[in-house]
């Protein structure tokens, strides 16, 4: 369910509030924030069970979408002092429903759990540093943040799709309509997109950490990038047989890790079929190629374990534009590079996981602050009505 549909204001009665001229005047916009604040009670006693951490996530999202209903109602009047005290109930309020929000994705699934899973990969790959293809999977994260929110331009689709699914960490592939040096030219239009973005975003924090402390050696990576493609051993999760006709020498080792898109992919086929943990499914997101292998099962190959469990995917054995790859089998998803339309199915259909001990740990430190924020809040209610009560019998 989204989160915008969990909630529904408690009336649309408020009304801005200046100096009154009589009691009633004066009592009226309090009565509408009382009886409202009287409600949110009501959801505290009745939606938070210590027994149900769903449920009451829920409820607290709703309960922190009507506070902060009642604080900006308060803050629409004329400026005073009393402005900076309900500013400071307000940031309490947005703090913690950020909170519940990120921890609220993960139960319902679909594009809403995917962003904290890119922040989770972007974030562990910043804390290791940054070198050879994990500048590939950053650029893989920037692509399906715009994606997820549409902001993607419809004349880079195409590639978008061909550097998730032939690019990145232990994914390097043959490509039948493109070229290496084609992704290497996106790579850097879709990086100088976004340090363009909006600042808030995803995209933009992963490009402008880039900008700020890895430039030059950003830089230096997307010029070889094509010259190295077939030769980087970081690039192949199953080694690569070498193509004699271009003079490329096999790479005989896997590489260490697995690229952002390939990771939600495999935890997609695990978690729909019920076969990884509350906790491998998050661990996933940082770990490397053995452990990946290690929590899914998988003895062999990882072409082969992808091609038999990812829907829609199916074996490929040809040389890719350039000419290279017809040694050895392998993955095509549908569509040219990967089909938009496939792309948008998969983050739509995302499934959801159970929540961990931490995160309802969590729920319940944060259930003590938002009733802890609607004792204070019910209490500055009535200082500030009778405030304005006071100053109408004064007129």
């Amino acid at each position: 369910m989204p989160i915008s549909n969990i909630y529904t204001p408690f009336s649309s009665t408020y009304t801005s509030y200046n100096t009154p001229t009589t009691e009633k005047e004066a009592e009226k916009p309090f009565n509408a924030l009382k009886n409202s604040a009287t409600n949110i009670d009501k959801m505290l006693t009745n939606g938070i069970h210590s027994d149900k951490a769903n449920s009451s996530l829920e409820t607290l999202l709703a309960v922190a979408t009507h506070q902060k209903q009642i604080t900006v109602q308060m803050i629409s009047q004329n400026a005073n002092p009393e402005d900076a005290i309900t500013l400071l109930l307000k940031d309490s309020i947005d703090q913690y429903a950020l909170q519940l929000e990120s921890i609220y994705a993960w139960t319902v699934g679909g594009k809403s759990v995917l962003n904290p899973m890119l922040e989770m990969m972007a974030e562990s790959i910043f804390k290791e540093g940054v070198s050879s293809t994990k500048f590939e999977d950053l650029v893989q994260i920037i692509v399906m943040d715009m994606m997820l929110r549409g902001v993607l331009p419809d004349d880079m689709k195409k590639l978008a799709g061909y550097f998730l699914e032939d690019a990145g960490s232990g994914t390097h592939g043959p490509m039948s309509q493109v070229t290496p040096k084609d992704l290497g030219k996106f790579m850097m239009d879709i990086y100088q997109l976004a340090l363009k973005d909006d600042k808030n975003s995803l995209a933009f924090k992963v490009a402008n950490e880039i900008e700020t402390n890895y430039k030059s050696e950003f830089y230096a990576y997307q010029k070889s990038f094509a010259d190295t493609f077939w030769t980087n051993p970081d690039g192949f999760m199953d080694g690569f047989n070498g193509s004699a006709n271009k003079d490329l020498p096999p790479i005989t080792g896997p590489s260490k890790d697995v690229s952002p898109f390939f990771k939600l992919s495999i935890i997609s086929v695990l978690s729909s079929k019920g076969e990884i943990t509350t906790e491998e499914f998050t661990k996933i997101l940082t770990s490397d190629l053995a452990t990946i292998k290690e929590i899914a099962g998988i003895d062999g190959s990882m072409v082969d374990w992808i091609v038999a469990e990812t829907p829609g995917v199916k074996p490929w054995q040809g040389n890719g534009a350039d000419g290279v790859g017809a040694g050895q089998v392998w993955w095509s998803f549908p569509g040219y590079g990967i089909d938009y339309s496939y792309l948008d199915t998969m983050f739509n259909d995302f499934p959801p996981r159970d929540l961990t001990e931490d995160e309802i740990e969590e729920i319940n430190r944060i259930g003590d602050q938002v009733k802890m924020i609607q004792q204070t809040l019910k209490y500055w209610i009535q200082l500030c009505s009778d405030e304005q009560l006071a100053m109408a019998r004064n007129i």
